[in-house]
């Protein structure tokens, strides 16, 4: 227990943002080549999970866009830090995105899902992103 306590946590908050045809999620490469992730960042103090979202995608995708519903929450436990991710859905106004933090981005679906690698996103993320991929199948399905 004493050595919980001395971690800092992190209120971090991401985006699941639907591809442009909608049958998919955009996932953004992160610089430290730590893998794929929502795009997103710390809530700030003083902010709202909502108006740290909307500074983050700005700041790093150069787009203005809108919160939606709550995806879902995932907590990681690490060696000196305790983060717990919030993640919205998040519709971006443009996808001509300018990319501050990421190196690139990929539309993955479910059905490109085990051909684009667990390993390759950020583990805080992965049960966010096959949760939001099952609704978005489910979803299509239904309108089809």
């Amino acid at each position: 227990m004493a050595e919980q306590s001395k971690k800092r946590q992190i209120q971090v908050v991401g985006a699941a943002i639907l591809s442009p045809k909608g049958d998919g999620l955009l996932l953004f490469e992160r610089m430290d080549s730590g893998g794929f992730e929502f795009p997103g960042g710390k809530i700030e103090a003083g902010e709202t999970p909502s108006t740290a979202l909307v500074r983050e995608i700005q700041e790093e995708l150069g787009v203005q866009g809108r919160v939606g519903d709550l995806l879902g929450t995932s907590h990681g436990d690490f060696p000196k830090v305790q983060i717990d991710l919030t993640v919205y859905w998040f519709e971006v106004f443009s996808y001509q995105f300018h990319l501050q933090d990421h190196l690139s981005y990929k539309e993955v679906n479910i059905c490109h899902l085990g051909c684009f690698g667990e390993e390759k996103i950020v583990e805080l993320d992965r049960g966010l992103l096959e949760k939001a991929l099952l609704m978005i199948q489910s979803k299509n399905r239904a309108l089809s």
